[in-house]
C-alpha cells in the first residue's frame, strides 16, 4: 500500500497501479479536487489509456516522463 501525492496534491492510498490509474483518470473539480492530468491532445488521451500498470512507481515515472503530471511522491504505508 502506497500513499501517493501528485502535483503536490494527496491522491490517496493505493495497492495497485490499476487503482491509481483509475483515480487519476477520474479526479475532477466537481469533487472539490483541483487536479487534472495534462492530456492536451487526443493522442495523449489515447496513450494515457495504455499507461503501464505493472507497478505504482512505473505508472508515476512514466506519467512524469510524458508530461502528464509534474511531480509525484509515494510513501509505503
Amino acid at each position: 500500500m502506497y500513499k501517493v501525492t501528485v502535483n503536490n496534491m494527496e491522491i490517496g492510498e493505493f495497492e495497485s497501479a490499476e487503482l491509481l490509474w483509475q483515480a487519476l483518470s477520474e479526479y475532477n473539480a466537481a469533487e472539490g479536487i483541483n487536479f487534472e492530468l495534462n492530456l492536451p491532445t487526443d493522442d495523449d488521451v489515447t496513450e494515457w489509456g495504455y499507461a503501464p500498470d505493472s507497478s505504482i512507481k512505473a505508472l508515476l515515472a512514466w506519467s512524469k516522463s510524458k508530461g502528464y503530471i509534474e511531480d509525484y511522491e509515494m510513501e509505503a504505508e
